[in-house]
Formats: C-alpha cells, structure tokens, sequence
C-alpha cells in the first residue's frame, strides 16, 4: 500500500522509503545486537603448560623459486620476498592473500579462540551491510522478472523493496520478541505465535506481489518463488564476498 502511495504521488503524508528504511534498520540492529545477538568476547586460550613455552608459530609457503619457506610473521614474509630477484617475487595478489593467510593462522595459533571470536563478529556485524548491500541486487533481479512490464521500472522495485524490508525487520523483532519467553520453562507455548509469525512473513511477500504488481494468484505465485529463489543465491553471493573481502582487510 505504501509503495503504490508513493509512485502515485501521495508522498506528503507517509515518511519517504529512504528514510524509512534507515530509521527502522537502524532500530532493528541496535537492539538486535545490544539485547539479543551478543558478539563473543575474545578470551584468549593459555599455551603455557607446566612452564613449557608457547609453541612457535611458522606458516609454510612454496614461492616461486620453488623452495617451501617458513614464516613466523607477516614482516618476515616481506623481507624474504624483497631479497629475491624481481622475476622470483610473488605476484601484488599473492603477495597479498599469503600476508593475510600468515596473519590469520598466527592468530589462530597464538590465540584460537579470540580469532574465532572476531571470525564470529565480521559474520554477525555483516548482517546489516548485507541488507543493504543486497538491495540494488534484489530489485535488478525484480526487473528481470518483470522486465515486460513497461510501467514497472528499476526505481518501483527498489521502493517495493525498501518497504518490505521495513516490514521484514518488524516482523523479525516481533518474532524475536515472541521467542525469548519461550526459553523460559513453561512458556515454551510461545513458539507457536513466532512460527506464526514466519508464516506470516512468507506469505505477506506474496500478498504483496499480488497487491503491488496487479497479478493473479497463479501469477503472483510463481513471480514470487522465482524472487526468492534467486533472491537466496544472490544475498549468499553478497555475503560471501563481504564476509570474505572483511577477512581479508580486518
């Protein structure tokens, strides 16, 4: 109702989608993170054992000399790579991506549990880059889907999209909300309304469908499960790429 408001220019009496958007996303993943996802603290693990030494860390890498070398840190990687002749350097790429392997393996090493700590702090803290993120992407994929429809362009689906994902993050919270009672004993009846409240996510997407786009049921249906299959192959692309691309500059 929102989205088809707005294209028709009654803008003056709704907050735009934009702002919208942010506002509610903004509320959604600070009280996600403050009350309800707690990123793991980063507690170190204890190699020391009845007074023996930490074991030395050494990462091994075939160069391209073809000899295996050990690096105990990323600076002494560096200054192997500087004393070879400029034909028997790594390439800027794999100097790159080795410096980043020796450096996440020291980690691991010296201290396992407070890498895979921040591992789990770029994987949760992703989730509201991604959302984001993945909007241009969602709505080229809607496009594509309804590219016959000439009154239908690239800018009615970024705003359908804005306002479910509004309605997406509410739903969520409520979800959440509804679920946190049910850890408690005797609320585990609480379950049943948050599984209702999935329900109803999925099946607003395609009410939506039918309502924005002016479909039949048949119609709307078929639209909306292409959505969501290469909806899901494209936010894991995104975030596959984000995750890895943090790694590699954390």
């Amino acid at each position: 109702y929102l989205s088809m408001a707005f294209l028709n220019g009654k803008r003056a009496s709704y907050l735009p989608p934009v702002q919208m958007y942010f506002f509610t996303s903004a509320v959604f993943f600070f009280l996600l993170y403050t009350f309800f996802v707690k990123s793991p603290e980063k507690a170190g693990i204890q190699n020391k054992v009845e007074g023996k030494q930490k074991p030395i860390f050494e990462l091994t890498i075939t160069d391209k000399t073809g000899v295996i070398r050990k690096f105990t840190d990323t600076d002494a990687y560096f200054k192997h790579q500087d004393s070879l002749p400029s034909d028997k350097r790594d390439g800027f790429l794999t100097r790159f991506l080795n410096s980043k392997q020796i450096k996440w393996s020291k980690k691991f090493t010296e201290d396992q549990a407070g890498a895979a700590a921040e591992l789990i702090d770029i994987f949760i803290k992703g989730f509201s880059n991604v959302a984001f993120l993945s909007l241009p992407a969602l709505a080229l994929i809607l496009y594509l889907i309804f590219i016959r429809r000439r009154n239908f362009g690239y800018v009615h689906h970024a705003i359908f999209l804005l306002h479910l994902y509004v309605f997406y993050f509410i739903m969520v919270m409520v979800n959440i909300l509804l679920k946190s009672p049910a850890e408690i004993e005797g609320w585990g009846f609480m379950h049943i309304p948050a599984i209702l409240v999935i329900l109803w996510i999925i099946y607003y997407g395609y009410r939506a469908f039918v309502n924005f786009y002016q479909l039949s049921v048949k119609r709307a249906l078929l639209n909306y499960l292409l959505f969501l299959f290469f909806g899901f192959i494209m936010l894991s692309v995104v975030y596959i790429a984000y995750f890895l691309t943090s790694v590699l500059f954390a």
